[in-house]
């Protein structure tokens, strides 16, 4: 009880501060720990793009970085209920964006690695492009 009475003494201005603070705080959190992350992989000799020459101790610790890293974010996902029209239609096309480059990108290659054209499938690359493209449909939609 006492707490929605502290509620009700902030004005909304206030609460939206506090809100947005803890939203960048939860942000720069999940890049404190990729960024954690990233330096252990370096450290122990597996930044490289091969999977195969990766201890399983390592693997385990990247699995689990990445899980916690998704698992950071779903709050800011709730964010989505927030945001305007502008902003909503600038993620709805970065990511089907994104997931065309991911659903075109994969087969091409995979083809091409099959006519021995192209080196092996690296699905690492090609979610790097997925991501690289709806980084930058989703920027071109937002601030332009």
């Amino acid at each position: 009880m006492t707490e929605l009475m502290m509620n009700a003494e902030r004005s909304g201005a206030e609460r939206l501060k506090a809100r947005e603070r803890r939203r960048w705080m939860i942000g720069l959190a999940a890049l404190v720990v990729l960024a954690l992350d990233a330096i252990f992989l370096w450290r122990q000799g597996g930044a490289s793009f091969d999977l195969g020459d990766m201890s399983p101790d390592l693997a385990n610790g990247i699995a689990t970085g990445i899980l916690v890293g998704c698992l950071v974010f779903i709050p800011l996902a709730r964010r989505m209920k927030h945001c305007d029209e502008h902003e909503l239609r600038a993620r709805r096309l970065a990511s089907q964006a994104g997931f065309f480059t991911f659903l075109i990108a994969l087969p091409v290659w995979a083809l091409f690695a099959a006519g021995n054209t192209l080196p092996p499938v690296n699905a690492i690359a090609v979610c790097l492009a997925a991501l690289a493209v709806y980084l930058a449909v989703f920027a071109w939609n937002k601030y332009r």
